[in-house]
């Protein structure tokens, strides 16, 4: 047994030729599919309905391009934000239940089920794209162009009106809560005013701001005290003095001395001559005590004198002078009345003194409170700055809303424009039939090509020398034609 030959190696020729051998055997199931799948396609065109889309887009502008100077003003519509939420609500069942009955594309009377088929059907076949940054297209398709666009338009109108709900209903919420509490606000700071006033009216010498005027005037006060202190003792001296010199001087004083002298010399005398016991003596002893006595309570009387006492003892001396057609004794008036003038000076000084000693005591109560007072204060200063800084800062935002709010509204017809308005649809969406037999076409030289490929590797039949001398591993000597062939 003899080994075949090894098969040589096949060139790009004899591939293609191998190729083109299946296709020719294979004929039939490559060109069915290439007839068939055209005239399939073709009739699927004319059995496939029409799909119409109408079109709008919508221009929302940012308020920086639209009014750069007011800016700071404006609520932007954040369109890449709210694009999600912006379509999930554009699908949403009660905003598509509301276009159909104000277009009145149901009866009236339309079973549940109907209406949901409806807001689906129509929600299947909405679409919004948001296009760059500030436009949005929206596109409805359905199988009649009739009345696409007015369906659209009502679509159109409840977008918009959901895209600026946020603004005027946030500016409308937000002018509403502001407004209630700065009401509030304005309360509280009027009290709080109120009580600082109070508290500074009923502590207005012992403010923190009078704190250093306080010590001040505590210090001089205290040194004209001592000052007065001084002068006081100074003037009770000199009253004392005065008045025991005018004890001194008091002619009925000078009698009786004079009077106790000489009953004093005749007591002397008396007690050389007999003894105490006599009854002289004792007679004389009883004067002089008693002379003694009368000069004592008349000494006494005059350092207990009042001013009163005084001024009728002038009275009195001057009276008795004109009375008498003898002169009062100048020395004895001009005492008394520097005894009156030292009585006055001495009265004057003790309520002075009084007087500073009380104000003494009131000033340094006022010192001792500073810090308490000074801390009262500062929480009624806090709670005044507070309750201001609250009320200026709502009102300050109170006024940023409604002039966003104006804003907004004078905005409005520029913010959102409508570039395209939708129009109704003349051109079917689906692709016309010359695209459907090209498609036929080209599906079926793959379906052709395909079923041929299949078919010649499911094929075990020998009709090619190679095939027999690998499966027998002989090589092939020649070939006979067909026997059949040469006797026919």
């Amino acid at each position: 047994m003899t080994t075949p030959p090894p098969l040589p190696p096949r060139s790009i020729g004899d591939i293609l030729y191998l190729i083109v051998s299946a296709a020719w055997y294979r004929r039939y199931l490559l060109c069915v599919p290439i007839v068939v799948m055209p005239l399939l396609a073709f009739g699927v065109s004319l059995l496939l309905p029409k799909n119409y889309e109408a079109r709008m887009t919508i221009l929302v502008q940012e308020p920086a391009k639209l009014n750069p100077f007011l800016n700071d003003l404006a609520v932007g519509p954040n369109l890449k934000d709210r694009m999600e939420g912006l379509k999930a609500l554009l699908h949403s069942e009660h905003v598509l239940a509301a276009v159909i009955r104000e277009r009145q594309l149901l009866p009236p009377d339309a079973s549940p089920a109907a209406q949901n088929w409806a807001i689906r059907e129509m929600s299947g076949n909405l679409t919004a794209l948001l296009v760059g940054g500030d436009l949005i297209e929206l596109r409805l398709r359905g199988n009649a162009p009739k009345g696409l666009d007015q369906v659209l338009s009502t679509i159109g109108e409840r977008f918009v009106d959901r895209l600026l709900a946020p603004e005027r209903s946030s500016m409308e919420g937000s002018v509403t809560f502001l407004e209630r509490e700065i009401t509030e606000k304005r309360r509280v700071l009027t009290e709080a005013e109120d009580a600082l006033a109070e508290f500074k009216l009923k502590n207005a010498d012992k403010l923190p701001e009078l704190y250093t005027a306080n010590v001040q005037r505590l210090t001089v006060l205290q040194r004209t005290l001592e000052e007065k202190r001084a002068e006081l003792v100074t003037a009770v001296a000199a009253f004392d003095d005065m008045r025991a010199r005018l004890a001194n001087t008091n002619p009925v004083i000078g009698k009786m001395e004079e009077q106790i002298v000489q009953v004093s010399g005749e007591l002397a005398l008396l007690r050389a001559r007999y003894t105490d016991d006599h009854s002289e003596v004792q007679a004389a002893l009883r004067k002089v005590r008693r002379l003694e006595d009368e000069r004592k309570a008349l000494i006494d009387a005059a350092r207990t004198l009042t001013p009163e006492d005084i001024e009728r003892l002038i009275t009195q001396a001057t009276t008795q002078g004109v009375s008498s057609d003898r002169p009062a004794a100048p020395l004895l008036l001009s005492q008394m009345q520097r005894l009156q003038d030292s009585k006055a000076k001495q009265e004057s000084l003790t309520r002075e003194v009084a007087g500073l000693a009380a104000s003494v005591a009131e000033a340094q109560a006022s010192v001792a409170t500073y810090g308490t007072i000074e801390r009262e204060q500062h929480q009624l200063d806090r709670r005044v700055l507070a309750a201001r800084e609250m009320h200026d800062s709502l009102a300050k935002r109170y006024e940023m809303a409604r002039v966003t709010g104006a804003l907004g509204k004078f905005e409005a017809p520029e913010r959102v424009k409508l570039i395209d308005p939708p129009t109704m649809p003349t051109v079917p969406m689906t692709p016309p039939a010359i695209l459907f037999v090209i498609g036929g076409i080209f599906g079926g030289l793959a379906l052709g090509a395909a079923l041929a490929f299949a078919a010649e590797l499911a094929d075990g039949s020998l009709r090619r020398r190679e095939q027999i001398e690998v499966g027998l591993g002989l090589p092939l000597l020649s070939r006979l034609p067909g026997l059949h062939r040469l006797a026919q």
